[in-house]
């Protein structure tokens, strides 16, 4: 009576405080998106901060005003596009896909792409496994098993390589969701509870409530109710201490579920109806017709077939406008079921066939082989053997691939019910047979696991459960001995009574002998029942003796297990009675005092520990005493006579109920000590570097504003610390803030790439100055979380550099000057020599024509004449070819400086002639110029060139003219 009225009472305080938690959770979500719009309100400037800020708030809005999320997904988007911010392109559009996921997947995919191409574009894998583990649930709600498996799988892959182990556990809870589903339950069970220890080790319970929830829907489709059950609670208690109302419709779904399951209707409605109304508020449509399919399915079980089917039409419709294949099949299965029920089995079959259709479209092959089961049954009823006997065995053909062992119970025996109306006995007894196996194996199963599940629980308390098992035991032999005796004594009263008959009526014997002989038969008939059934109780007895042996084998073993870690892992442990003496201690508490532990149990905790630890220790018992529990640091004098550090906590320790002492649980941390004073030095060398260094070393956060400068600054811009902290626009020269603004950008879009720029700083009072400042993002790395600059004053070189820039730009205007003078000189002497060349050919062509005459008088002159004019014809030749050469040879040289010294370097062996031949062949005359100025033939002229390619060493393929232009 009073556990019956304290569950009410707590229901009622339950009932209370929902609201108004969910009321305080509301507010304090509006006060963050109050205080992130007060922020956007002060930012002036769009860049790539106010972006920033944008993809947080509409992060920040969609739990509580959606539509908000969309307005500030669009407003990031554009300022993204128009900034050429990409990291704020990709946040924004992922923005939109998760305000798109559940009215309009089809959207929200084509959004999620767009985020995954420009994460890929600028090679931030951080985003991309984010953007691959939204594509692997959008796609898992379209029903594309391959691509959901594949993001998914890429999502942890990106994650792993980032040693992100949080991101990596949170993908792969989605990723064992998937797997189940599809069948693989074991798998889906082992990355479950590995990644239990990850969310507890960084303390995030909302993925802890969430891992928790996955585990016991697993467990759930197992048939392990019990430790289904008992995750689920934890997993609703997390999300109540979060306030997490989506989290707490989940819990509230699953627990429905189990009421359902051991037919407490009417708590499952409870359940879900407080469920659906919390859906509601949040207008999730994901759940709501979830809700009323379930809502329906126990109006149904509560055999209220027209509150069924209006739940159950009410989801469907929702399920076909959301296009969701999932709750369009569970939701026509479930109309099936209450036709079934209502015994309209055709119907029943149409409702049937659409969930099959879509459970095969979604390969939901459990669903598959539920339905098949169903629609077997339906047939089975309809007088249809043949076609339900086919179904029924397909049924069970997939139920056995997935271990589905309750749908194989259930099928075995629909089986056994098809064979007997095929008058086939043998096999529905074979069938029928199997069906009780499996059932005795799924019960003995339930139990295992239960007993197992005390034992881990209750680890300390295994001599309780010792004793209260001999306590039944002793309970169930006085039992079965009361029972003997009373058959005992009834066959005693019966015999006695016999007797007594038979001496008050032993003078009508012979009347009544044929009435006797029945009765005694009828009695003897009654003693051997009463002797069956007490064989029956022993065989009964035997049994739960077995049983109990089997079970105190199974305490046995955890305890040995117990003991095995208690004594391997590296923590000291001990237990304390409420008087302070050692219970237990393991081996790695009694080597810390250089005792066994057979030493120390049994003596009193003051008595164990030196005189310093004890006045330690003595400061912190009383805690542990009150209820409380304490942790705190002392040192041991170890063996070896060191001092070793020691974290020791002090945890008050319960037994039904009772405080009975305490537990001590100790760690050597000297190693972590020494690291620690090993980082403290560490930091107060490098405190020591930047205070005495020339350099400025400066943080910045997120939003662009300095939050740290070191002290040199001062120094180098007259600004005391705290005016140079903040925005840094106000102190850059005008037409450095553009450089500036770009630097930025590469330092956010680039973590992994330090960035330079030179600009000018304003000094408080002597105008500006230059300096150089080297950043490199590091917000990701969780031991800085800033942008880091290293400044240093760079005017002095600017100034050096300028002086030498106008050093350089005053030769420069020499030089130029000097080529300017050498081109002309050379173009007067360019032309020069074509004057030259030309008068030389001019005075060719006349002294052959003086020389034709001269030829032409000979042939009329006598012998003595014809000598005379010969010579004179010859010297005349030789002084006009001198002549004209000489002054030729001066210009070419003047204009050609440097061809004839780099002929005879390369080629010392040719005569004067051969020379001169080179010089016209140089200037590209042709050869019957040549022929004229140098008075020979242009054969003499084409054996000349001969010789002059053999002395050179050309192929005749060579061009002569080129090959001499280019010396």
């Amino acid at each position: 009576m009073v556990h019956t009225f304290r569950c009410i009472f707590k229901r009622f305080i339950v009932m209370l405080l929902l609201p108004l938690l969910f009321m305080g959770m509301a507010i304090g979500q509006s006060i963050k998106l109050d205080s992130l719009e007060t922020k956007l309100n002060a930012l002036k400037t769009n860049d790539t901060a106010k972006v920033n800020l944008l993809v947080e708030l509409a992060a920040a809005a969609f739990d509580i005003q959606s539509e908000k999320t969309l307005t500030y997904a669009n407003q990031g988007l554009q300022l993204a596009e128009k900034l050429n911010y990409n990291k704020g392109m990709a946040e924004s559009n992922w923005n939109y896909g998760m305000y798109y996921f559940k009215p309009n997947k089809k959207l929200s995919l084509e959004h999620f792409l767009k985020a995954l191409e420009i994460s890929q574009k600028i090679k931030n894998k951080y985003l991309e496994a984010k953007y691959y583990n939204s594509l692997g649930q959008i796609y898992r709600g379209l029903g594309q098993k391959d691509e959901a498996e594949k993001s998914m799988k890429k999502a942890i892959q990106l994650a792993s390589e980032l040693k992100d182990r949080l991101s990596a556990a949170k993908y792969e809870i989605n990723y064992a969701s998937f797997l189940n589903v599809h069948g693989e339950t074991d798998k889906s069970l082992d990355i479950l509870y590995r990644n239990v220890d990850v969310f507890i080790e960084f303390k995030e319970k909302s993925l802890l409530g969430a891992c928790y929830n996955n585990i016991g829907t697993t467990n759930s489709m197992m048939g392990n109710s019990v430790v289904a059950l008992e995750y689920f609670l934890k997993s609703l208690k997390i999300k109540e201490e979060l306030k997490d109302k989506p989290g707490i419709i989940l819990a509230l779904l699953n627990l429905s579920s189990k009421y359902r399951e051991y037919k407490e209707y009417q708590k499952s409605l409870d359940a879900l109806f407080k469920g659906l109304k919390l859906a509601e508020e949040l207008n999730d449509m994901q759940f709501i017709p979830v809700y009323l399919e379930k809502i329906g399915t126990t109006y149904s079980k509560m055999n209220k077939p027209k509150q069924a089917l209006d739940y159950l039409n009410q989801s469907l419709a929702i399920a076909h406008k959301l296009n969701d294949k999932y709750k369009i099949m569970n939701a026509n299965e479930s109309i099936g079921d209450v036709f079934v029920r209502q015994k309209k089995y055709s119907q029943a079959l149409k409702y049937y066939q659409i969930a099959f259709e879509k459970a095969q479209e979604v390969e939901r092959m459990r669903s598959v082989s539920d339905i098949w089961r169903k629609m077997g049954f339906a047939y089975l009823k309809l007088e249809e053997i043949e076609k339900a006997g086919e179904l029924t065995n397909k049924s069970l053909d997939i139920a056995k691939e997935y271990k589905m062992l309750n749908e194989q119970k259930l099928i075995h025996f629909q089986l056994a019910q098809i064979d007997s109306a095929n008058s086939n006995y043998k096999q529905a007894f074979i069938n029928y047979k199997q069906f009780k196996k499996i059932s005795d194996s799924i019960f003995n199963e339930k139990n295992v696991k239960k007993i197992t599940e005390l034992q881990l629980n209750y680890a300390f308390e295994k001599e309780k459960q010792a004793l209260a098992f001999e306590s039944e035991k002793k309970l169930l032999v006085q039992q079965a001995e009361q029972q003997r005796l009373r058959h005992i004594n009834l066959l005693l009263a019966i015999s006695i009574f016999l007797l007594l008959l038979l001496a008050i009526n032993f003078y009508r014997i012979y009347k009544i002998k044929h009435n006797t002989n029945l009765l005694l038969v009828k009695q003897k008939e009654e003693i051997s029942e009463l002797n069956d059934e007490y064989l029956s109780v022993n065989e009964e007895l035997k049994q739960a003796n077995e049983q109990l042996f089997e079970t105190k084998k199974k305490v046995e073993e955890r305890e040995n297990l117990l003991n095995q870690i208690t004594e391997n892992i590296p923590v000291f442990i001990a237990l304390l009675d409420s008087h302070m003496e050692y219970t237990f201690v393991n081996k790695g508490y009694a080597d810390v005092f250089n005792l066994t532990k057979e030493n120390i149990l049994g003596k009193k905790l003051l008595d164990v520990l030196d005189s310093d630890c004890a006045n330690t220790s003595g400061k912190f018992i009383h805690y542990p005493l009150k209820g409380e529990h304490i942790t705190f640091e002392n040192t041991i004098l170890s063996d070896n006579k060191n001092l070793r550090t020691v974290q020791t906590t002090y945890l008050p320790y319960f037994q039904s109920g009772q405080l009975n002492g305490v537990l001590v649980c100790s760690t050597d941390i000297s190693e972590r000590k020494i690291a620690e004073q090993i980082i403290k030095a560490s930091e107060e060398k490098l405190s020591l570097l930047i205070k005495n260094s020339n350099d400025i070393f400066v943080l910045v956060n997120e939003h662009g504003e300095q939050f740290y400068i070191s002290d040199v600054a001062t120094k180098y811009t007259g600004y005391t610390i705290d005016e140079l902290k903040g925005a840094i626009n106000d102190v850059i020269f005008p037409e450095d803030v553009a450089l500036i603004q770009k630097h930025w950008e590469n330092v956010m879009e680039c973590p992994n790439v330090a960035d330079i720029v030179q600009y000018r700083h304003k000094h408080k009072e002597k105008g500006y100055i230059w300096f150089e400042a080297v950043a490199q993002n590091f917000l990701d790395n969780p031991a800085i979380n800033a942008v880091v600059a290293n400044i240093r004053d760079i005017t002095e070189r600017k100034n050096i550099e300028k002086a030498l820039e106008e050093s350089e730009n005053d030769k420069k205007r020499l030089l130029q000057s000097e080529i300017e003078r050498i081109n002309y000189e050379l173009e007067s002497n360019q032309k020069a020599i074509t004057v030259a060349t030309l008068r030389l050919i001019q005075n060719s062509e006349r002294d052959a024509q003086t020389i034709e005459q001269l030829s032409q008088i000979e042939l009329n002159t006598n012998p003595e004449g014809k000598r005379k004019i010969n010579a004179l014809i010859l010297d005349y030749k030789r002084q006009s070819f001198n002549s004209n050469w000489d002054e030729f040879e001066l210009l070419f040289q003047k204009t050609h400086q440097s061809f004839y010294q780099n002929l005879n370097i390369k080629f010392p062996n040719l005569s004067a002639n051969e020379r001169k031949i080179c010089a016209f062949l140089k200037l590209n005359m042709s050869s019957k110029d040549i022929a004229q100025i140098t008075f020979q033939s242009e054969d003499a002229l084409k054996k000349a060139r001969l010789r002059l390619r053999q002395k050179l060493g050309i192929e005749r393929e060579t061009n002569l003219v080129t090959f001499l232009q280019n010396i």
